[in-house]
């Protein structure tokens, strides 16, 4: 068996979503002696084990499907990174375990490969979300690029050193792929046939601190985000809340009610900017309001945190090449 394509799909205990995926991944138009699936868990999951262990039990004709997982929990790019190199294939195409293919993912990537089969890029997908979520999609931000969908040669892959292991967070994967490919002058080109639909899950209480901790990281690695972080208010926030524990101390309490006071009101002006972009509901208002209370602390201290790791990245020689890459208006690299 000839196998030209290797799809890698990195998981972890998301069983159900992983089925629907596979199940696109069986039904592809490509031809099934050609492709195999490589399932790589970010860890040990004996739930995703069963669930791959069974879809190939039941059929036996479809692709070779694979199955193996990180000895412990490192991140979407460390099983990325173990997927494609244990791939038999030419070209190594990625999707996640939310997302549905269409019928002619496959066949796409593929074709536009034997349109540059001596080229190194990088071939990137189309996210489609599936469903409005708490969070309004259509005012999110817009990736051009995403991990989550994408397909490289074996030899680029290698040329690029693999996918930064670095980046353990979900956000990081495709911010990190366009940092490895800009600096490395591997361009990309989009392959619109190749469409995945993400299915976005339920979001849960307090996500919006995780999401913040996402745009404050990303902005502190690349000099650049879609959000404004407003710095000098949070400073304020913290530095209001901890002056009302002194002057209680000191018995200045007329100064700590003031403070408290000032500290509560720039709480309520932060959860009304935060609440721009999402659906209004008794619920979400709450979340809002208590995840605002805690968010400027929060902030700060995974901003400071995060300044000693990356330090060498806001050193990187190719800084400048990456903020023009991430300030130019068609989101195209330089070297494309």
């Amino acid at each position: 068996m000839n196998i030209c394509l290797s799809i890698v799909v990195p998981t972890y205990q998301h069983p159900a979503a992983l089925l629907l995926c596979l199940k696109a991944l069986l039904v592809q138009s490509f031809d099934k002696n050609k492709y195999e699936i490589i399932v790589v868990s970010d860890g040990p999951d004996m739930a995703t084990h069963q669930i791959v262990f069974d879809l190939i039990k039941s059929r036996p004709e479809t692709p070779i499907i694979t199955f193996c997982y990180l000895p412990y929990k490192k991140g979407r790019d460390a099983a990325r990174n173990l997927g494609w190199q244990m791939a038999k294939g030419e070209l190594v195409a990625f999707i996640d375990d939310d997302h549905v293919a269409t019928a002619d993912w496959a066949e796409s990537f593929w074709m536009e490969h034997l349109k540059h089969e001596h080229e190194s890029i990088v071939f990137i997908g189309n996210v489609n979300t599936s469903r409005v979520s708490l969070l309004d999609t259509s005012k999110n931000e817009v990736q051009p690029i995403s991990a989550s969908n994408c397909a490289s040669t074996k030899t680029t892959l290698s040329k690029i050193k693999g996918f930064d292991e670095d980046f353990s967070r979900s956000w990081g994967d495709q911010n990190a792929l366009h940092f490895k490919m800009l600096t490395s002058n591997v361009p990309f080109i989009q392959v619109e046939g190749a469409t995945s639909f993400n299915a976005v899950r339920d979001v849960n209480w307090g996500i919006n601190i995780w999401q913040s901790r996402q745009h404050v990281y990303k902005s502190k690695l690349f000099r650049s985000s879609s959000e404004s972080i407003p710095w000098i208010n949070y400073t304020i926030m913290t530095l209001l809340f901890a002056f009302t524990f002194v002057a209680w101390f000191w018995d200045l309490n007329p100064f700590a009610l003031i403070a408290l006071a000032t500290w509560f009101l720039m709480v309520i002006l932060l959860t009304i900017k935060r609440m721009e972009n999402i659906i209004p509901s008794f619920t979400n208002i709450v979340e809002m309001m208590a995840t605002s209370m805690f968010l400027p602390f929060l902030s700060i201290y995974w901003s400071l945190s995060s300044t000693f790791k990356l330090r060498i990245l806001h050193l990187s020689r190719n800084k400048k090449k990456y903020e023009s890459y991430f300030n130019s208006s068609d989101g195209i690299p330089a070297s494309a």
